[in-house]
């Protein structure tokens, strides 16, 4: 299996898990989650569970892109925009003050990377290099 394929799956194992943790243990998730969840606000477990869903079914995305990376850019760009935009919320809620500047630290791994390998791997040459299986023109 190409890299991509497996950074897919891995990417989509970790989103089937936590969605799933915050579809069935909401409260636990927003406690014990290492990012400083709290820090966001009051815990609404009906939210939580939203989000979760979400999660989840990104995470199914990117395993059926891993097995089928000549048809997975549209998928891709979807992908993309949920974490980049998830990223750029945060970026936007620690420089207005609304999360503390500890974030910067919290969030590098579970929210900034993904955001941006995501966003790098959309550059269209970055994707024809990455995935042999590419069409051309993608």
């Amino acid at each position: 299996m190409p890299v991509l394929g497996i950074v897919f799956i891995v990417f989509g194992i970790l989103g089937l898990g936590n969605g799933f943790w915050m579809l069935f243990s909401p409260e636990n998730w927003f406690n014990n989650l290492p990012a400083a969840v709290p820090d966001t606000g009051d815990f609404n477990g009906h939210f939580v569970r939203d989000i979760g869903l979400i999660y989840a079914l990104s995470g199914a995305g990117f395993i059926w892109s891993a097995f089928h990376l000549d048809r997975c850019f549209p998928i891709h760009v979807a992908q993309t925009g949920f974490f980049g935009g998830h990223a750029l919320l945060h970026v936007a809620d620690i420089l207005m003050a609304r999360l503390p500047a500890s974030h910067w630290l919290e969030d590098a791994l579970g929210v900034f990377m993904p955001g941006i390998a995501l966003g790098v791997l959309c550059i269209p040459a970055v994707w024809r290099k990455v995935n042999p299986r590419a069409r051309a023109g993608k």
